[in-house]
């Protein structure tokens, strides 16, 4: 009321995080697909001398569990063994220098479909960093789809009842990737112009 109404001018803030870390995920996995997944730390911590111990640390909530590969030594020549880990998380250290980065890999393998919840956290002499990416997990093999439409007519009664049946198939079929989906729609046309959006 008694000096009226002022309006500041907008102005940016930059805003930088000295440690952090970044997950690198591809777009999707196959079921039952081990995984290398890489995990950098950056260090623009410029008040601290020399490189950094961090820990890095990967959890899992049974969705996914932790690999690990050993490198054994043979007549012709070298070999990759790879063993289950039982554990919850899995601990792995490493140093970085002041102004870059440094990479460390963990080996997974889905169990369940879907999207799945990774949770990395990496920790330094009083810095901390914690990041939750989704991967998505796909069935292996191809995907067949079968459509069975029912037309009901209720011009003549309010109400109309019948059943379907739903043939799954039992040969060749991937585990835990069988999906049924139903839908309604209200005008005979409706079918043919799904995702025809703004064209028609």
């Amino acid at each position: 009321p008694e000096y009226g109404l002022g309006i500041a001018t907008p102005r940016k803030i930059a805003v930088f995080q000295e440690f952090f870390i970044k997950v690198l995920l591809p777009f999707s996995i196959r079921f039952g697909e081990v995984l290398k997944i890489e995990v950098t730390v950056f260090n623009f911590i410029t008040r601290q001398k020399g490189p950094i111990e961090v820990e890095v640390k990967m959890f899992t909530d049974g969705d996914f569990e932790f690999f690990e590969a050993t490198h054994e030594a043979t007549l012709a020549g070298k070999s990759c063994r790879v063993s289950v880990l039982k554990e919850n998380f899995i601990l792995k250290t490493l140093k970085v220098d002041v102004g870059s980065g440094s990479s460390t890999f963990f080996l997974i393998r889905a169990k369940t479909l879907g999207e799945i919840k990774l949770k990395v956290k990496a920790s330094a002499e009083g810095f901390e960093d914690e990041v939750e990416q989704l991967l998505r997990v796909e069935s292996e093999g191809m995907t067949h789809y079968r459509n069975e439409p029912k037309l009901f007519d209720l011009r003549n009664s309010s109400f109309e009842s019948f059943d379907f049946e739903v043939k799954i198939p039992t040969e060749n079929v991937v585990a835990k990737s069988i999906h049924i989906e139903a839908s309604v729609v209200g005008d005979l046309m409706g079918p043919a112009l799904v995702n025809i959006q703004n064209l028609m």
